[in-house]
């Protein structure tokens, strides 16, 4: 992918060591394609995902942290109209 091989260039570029990204499944795919692109490059870089989606459509998850805040704001939404009905 185009960003992803740019974005392992900037890294390299920069000297970074350690990515972190925080995202649900397009950024979680985005890190892993950056992840390739780094090894074509021959560039050692550490890759964290961190797994935050309203969604709540990673595989292996069974709740983020930004599902659990979404439904959270969504009850109060919810609340305060009906509070206001």
């Amino acid at each position: 992918h185009k960003s992803a091989k740019a974005t392992a260039k900037v890294l390299k570029e920069a000297g970074v060591k350690q990515f972190f990204v925080i995202g649900g499944d397009g950024s979680q795919k985005g890190a892993v394609e950056t992840l390739a692109e780094m090894c074509a490059l021959d560039y050692e870089c550490a890759v964290v995902n961190i797994p935050k989606t309203i969604d709540n459509d990673l595989p292996i998850m069974d709740k983020t942290f930004g599902f659990d805040t979404a439904v959270c704001e969504a009850r109060r939404a919810i609340d305060a109209a009906y509070v206001e009905a």
